[in-house]
């Protein structure tokens, strides 16, 4: 999938479950530095990593190219829960008079993203999303899920 961004970058996605790779839950996002190496998203927690130095040495079949390959460690930040963060944050910001993050307009602009990216997919041609979404802040490293806040 080819994209371009509001803010003038440009994508490529290749989007596969069918790989040959010892390896599962990894994303991966290449560029022209480099290559960050993300956990699976559905833990929210594990090994990343920026990958700069790209070797081409001979394969072994029993160890993964990203093993053999110079890595420097993304030390995590803030307190590691899982799922339902989104759905904590938005009742305190609810509570406290604040805009919250997970607005319905972000969640229109995602379901927009995904249907033009099928749409594309089934025509064979580029289509507009038409939709856009304001820049949203990520959660504060210090947010703290776990404190009492009644």
């Amino acid at each position: 999938m080819l994209a371009s961004f509001e803010g003038g970058a440009q994508s490529q996605s290749f989007l596969s479950f069918d790989s040959p790779l010892r390896r599962q839950g990894i994303v991966e996002i290449s560029g022209t530095e480099g290559t960050i190496v993300l956990p699976d998203p559905n833990m929210f927690t594990g090994r990343t990593a920026i990958v700069r130095k790209f070797s081409h040495t001979g394969a072994d079949p029993g160890v993964s190219a990203f093993d053999d390959q110079e890595s420097i460690a993304v030390p995590e930040e803030g307190v590691v829960v899982g799922r339902g963060l989104g759905a904590l944050d938005m009742a305190r910001a609810i509570r406290s008079g604040r805009p919250h993050r997970a607005t319905g307009e972000l969640g229109y602009h995602v379901l927009d993203t995904m249907v033009s990216a099928q749409e594309s997919a089934a025509r064979g041609e580029f289509v507009t999303v038409e939709s856009t979404v304001d820049l949203i802040e990520a959660v504060p490293v210090d947010f703290d899920p776990f404190a009492k806040t009644l």
